[in-house]
């Protein structure tokens, strides 16, 4: 079921790369990254945060989230 969901999300955030960076699609990623943490997907989680750097418009919850996954990748 999760799968399924990832694979849903995957295809969301393709179909929005075409579009111009918005608030909307920069809080997308934000849940999305939300979701591989609750998910306990924390490498998943760095990594998708890192890809996603310049599109995430929420600068505090980039750096937040970045130094908390750090701690749990140690």
């Amino acid at each position: 079921m999760i799968n399924f969901f990832f694979n849903f999300i995957k295809f969301w955030f393709k179909m929005q790369l075409l579009a111009n960076i918005t608030t909307e699609s920069s809080e997308f990623r934000v849940y999305m990254n939300t979701i591989y943490c609750e998910a306990g997907l924390y490498e998943k989680a760095l990594d998708h945060l890192e890809r996603n750097k310049n599109t995430i418009l929420d600068r505090l919850y980039y750096d937040e989230t970045r130094g908390d996954l750090f701690k749990f990748n140690l």
